[in-house]
């Protein structure tokens, strides 16, 4: 399974991440901010830079994003979270 996060900003680019991937936010530094399950939820503008706020923080555990590329990452969610305008979050089948 996998995460499809589409932003309201036309100019950001879709992201689709493997369900694992996308959890472990939603279980961790992104608990707070949004409600597990994610199978269809809406955030907005000022819901995606509290999720960029959480992430600022975190340390990704080794082989999260991709293993060598935890970092990266972290930094394309935090890029996607600050300039999405608000984000349409589903369970792509």
């Amino acid at each position: 399974m996998a995460i499809q996060l589409t932003p309201k900003n036309s100019n950001v680019q879709r992201l689709i991440v493997a369900d694992k991937t996308f959890s472990l936010l939603v279980e961790g530094p992104l608990k707070k901010i949004i409600q597990a399950p994610v199978d269809d939820i809406q955030l907005d503008d000022k819901t995606a830079i509290s999720c960029a706020i959480a992430l600022e923080k975190w340390i990704p555990p080794t082989g999260w994003f991709a293993s060598g590329k935890e970092y990266s990452g972290l930094c394309t969610f935090l890029d996607l979270f600050r300039r999405s305008g608000g984000l349409h979050i589903k369970i792509e089948g």
